[in-house]
């Protein structure tokens, strides 16, 4: 029997993997596992990404990113939650051509 979190497991409900142990030792829902990234959380990361960031959209785009990327390795499926990254990020990448193509000023990138 292993206790985590006050919380007796036993048998089959006993975590049996490192992720199930974390898991088991969260908060999942004011402080999940799989959205800590060292001594952060994913929240703190997104806030210090979009405060750069004066497009909306294009915020919310890159925080989906932000969170994919964080947790990846966590959630059991990795290079789906890297995919959902990439889905994003080409939607915020998109989103600056746009907003390049529209306001007239010239994208520093020529081959897009």
């Amino acid at each position: 029997m292993i206790t985590v979190n006050n919380v007796a497991y036993s048998g089959q409900s006993e975590p049996k993997t490192l992720n199930d142990l974390m898991e088991a030792a969260s908060d999942p829902v004011n402080s999940p596992a799989h959205y800590k990234m060292g001594s952060m959380e994913t929240y703190q990361i997104i806030e210090a990404v979009l405060a750069g960031i004066s497009d909306p959209i294009t915020a919310g785009w890159m925080a989906s990113v932000v969170k994919y990327i964080s947790r990846f390795e966590h959630k059991g499926k990795p290079v789906q939650d890297l995919q959902k990254a990439e889905w994003y990020l080409k939607k915020a990448i998109e989103r600056q051509k746009d907003l390049h193509r529209v306001s007239g000023v010239p994208y520093p990138i020529e081959d897009y």
